[in-house]
């Protein structure tokens, strides 16, 4: 993406023109990578945004709801007390340089007013924020180096720039020097740009430069216009830049503050504020990858729970199959006492008639010659009743087994379908109260997180019914079992892992085209592949029982129908 610092510098000028003097409400950490700092003033109010994640360093002013986490992270609480009610005097950047520098004015331990500096260095995956106090000392930063790191940052280190490798500033580079540059190179006009100059992508170097070729190559008047082109791209960013989004095929997306001549053939979409153009841009991506990050332990601690209980399951299968053969044990048991007076002390076998099969073959009987016939008998009797208790206990493990197999699927279905923090904190405390996990790092319960709501995923059908689905098992449970009833109707695919679905029919009778859809909403809420045919059992939800000491999600059902639907998220048009 074209996030460079020529558009750091357009967002920058946007940022001092909307909240330069703003004060700070509130600070919270949503992920370790990112922070929001809600300004408000007489004029102004909004809420700023900043990533240091390495796939998407920015900042912006965002519109999204992100969920501040009950428990910050020392570096937010940090910040909350230096920056809580100070007032934002100035966004600064040197140069085209990818860091920011916000100067808030606030008050120290002894009320003095001091100036602090949130440094925003979005320089891919070196990005940082560091909190610096009035003398140029590091405070404290979201990353931390070693002693022996060529850039010490750790609290009390003095401050220092990040490092441009010796690049040219191209917003203050003279236009003399960019042709002295350029003829004394016998590289390519592309490597010349990205290998002196600072501050501009390969986006804005195709750009100034149009078609690439060798320096040497050039005429004095090409290697001109190309100087020119420089101080006209300098310029345009100063007087006119514009927050574009364009994009090729429907696939090939990017944005810039003008549209580049290489795409000039491209769809494109002007944003009013580049606050819109990346609050929109990263929006999903973000979202998904704040998820994903903190559901990565989560999901790694049940596969492994998983494939313990598979494992477990396939060995005591096993063991039940072995003891198919038990009752040959008592025949044998049975063989040797009726014929102690034809087995001598010592003997390792014996052959006899077998009365017990209908043709009356001779069998051979393995016997072990340290202990007596009788003993021999008697140890047979003893294998024999030893696998008949192993086959009742076996057969009560591998039940239970399969019903943990089924809730673990469930439970990962649940983990990678998660959309909030609090989806994952309440899987997570699920987890630790079922005794599974220790309770995760990072993942702590608030108040409403302990005591949950129902906080369901709503469609409306085309017949204008409510149908509600379970976030988790928690949410199934209140769903079904506290908040269905009457006539409601109740939804979940069958043998696969996937959420209860509900349609309320308030008294009403529910027509079939509802049925149909809420069939095909239970479909795409579970771990059915998509395009295929699943099916969808469905009942009154008032006949959906869940026994006692069932684990969350739970349930057992009877007398119900089976829908034959496919799983499309072409559903999502009905969602609220």
């Amino acid at each position: 993406m074209a996030f460079d610092g020529a558009f750091l510098s357009a967002v920058g000028r946007e940022i001092n023109h909307l909240a330069v003097g703003s004060r700070v409400d509130k600070i919270y950490q949503p992920s370790r990578e990112e922070l929001v700092i809600s300004l408000s003033s007489a004029a102004f109010s909004g809420r700023l945004y900043i990533s240091v994640r390495s796939s998407s360093p920015r900042i912006h002013f965002t519109e999204q709801k992100i969920e501040n986490p009950p428990t910050p992270p020392m570096f937010c609480m940090r910040l909350r007390k230096r920056l809580t009610s100070s007032k934002l005097l100035k966004v600064r950047q040197s140069g085209f340089e990818r860091a920011l520098y916000l100067d808030f004015e606030g008050r120290n331990d002894f009320g003095d007013s001091v100036v602090y500096t949130l440094a925003a260095e979005l320089i891919g995956r070196n990005a940082n924020l560091i909190l610096i106090d009035q003398q140029g000392k590091i405070m404290d930063s979201v990353r931390r180096t070693d002693v022996e790191a060529s850039r010490h940052i750790m609290p009390g280190a003095r401050y220092t720039p990040p490092e441009n490798r010796g690049l040219a500033d191209i917003s203050t580079v003279e236009y003399e020097n960019i042709i002295n540059t350029l003829l004394n190179s016998k590289d390519s006009v592309f490597d010349v740009f990205l290998n002196n100059y600072c501050g501009i992508s390969p986006l804005a170097v195709n750009e100034i430069i149009g078609e690439d070729s060798f320096c040497e190559e050039l005429s004095t008047d090409e290697i001109k216009q190309i100087a020119l082109n420089v101080i006209d791209f300098c310029e345009r960013l100063k007087s006119e830049p514009k927050p574009i989004v364009f994009w090729q095929n429907e696939s090939k997306k990017d944005y810039y503050f003008f549209l580049p001549k290489l795409y000039k053939n491209a769809e494109f979409c002007v944003y009013s504020t580049f606050s819109n153009l990346l609050d929109e841009f990263y929006n999903e991506r973000d979202k998904k990858e704040r998820i994903r990050i903190k559901t990565a332990a989560l999901l790694k601690s049940a596969n492994t729970l998983l494939s313990r209980t598979k494992r477990r399951l396939a060995n005591q299968t096993e063991e039940l199959r072995q003891t198919e053969d038990r009752e040959q044990l008592r025949v044998y048991g049975e063989l040797i006492k009726a014929n102690l007076h034809s087995i001598k002390n010592g003997d390792s076998e014996v052959e006899v008639m077998n009365y017990y099969s209908e043709t009356c073959d001779n069998i051979t009987i393995k016997l072990d010659p340290t202990i007596s016939p009788v003993a021999n008998s008697q140890k047979y009797f003893k294998e024999y009743r030893k696998a008949n208790v192993a086959r009742v206990k076996l057969a009560e493990l591998i039940e239970k087994g399969e019903s943990e197999k089924t809730y673990l699927e469930s439970v990962i279905h649940e983990i990678e379908a998660a959309e909030t923090d609090s989806d994952i904190n309440q899987i997570a405390e699920e987890l630790f109260e079922g005794g599974y996990i220790r309770r995760p790092k990072g993942i702590t319960l608030s108040k409403r997180d302990k005591k949950p709501k129902l906080d369901t995923i709503d469609y409306i059908s085309t017949d204008g019914f409510k149908i509600s689905v379970g976030r988790n098992n928690i949410q199934n449970d209140l769903l079904t079992i506290k908040t269905a009833g009457g006539r409601d109707m109740w939804f979940h695919v069958k043998d696969i892992p996937g959420a209860h679905v509900i349609v309320f029919a308030d008294g009403n009778e529910i027509p079939d085209t509802t049925l149909d859809e809420a069939a095909r909403i239970a479909a795409y809420h579970s771990k059915a592949a998509e395009g295929v045919t699943v099916k969808v059992d469905y009942l009154p939800a008032k006949k959906v029982k869940k026994p006692n000491g069932a684990k969350p999600g739970m349930v057992i059902y009877e007398n119900y129908n089976t829908a034959y639907v496919s799983k499309s998220s072409d559903i999502l048009c009905l969602k609220k």
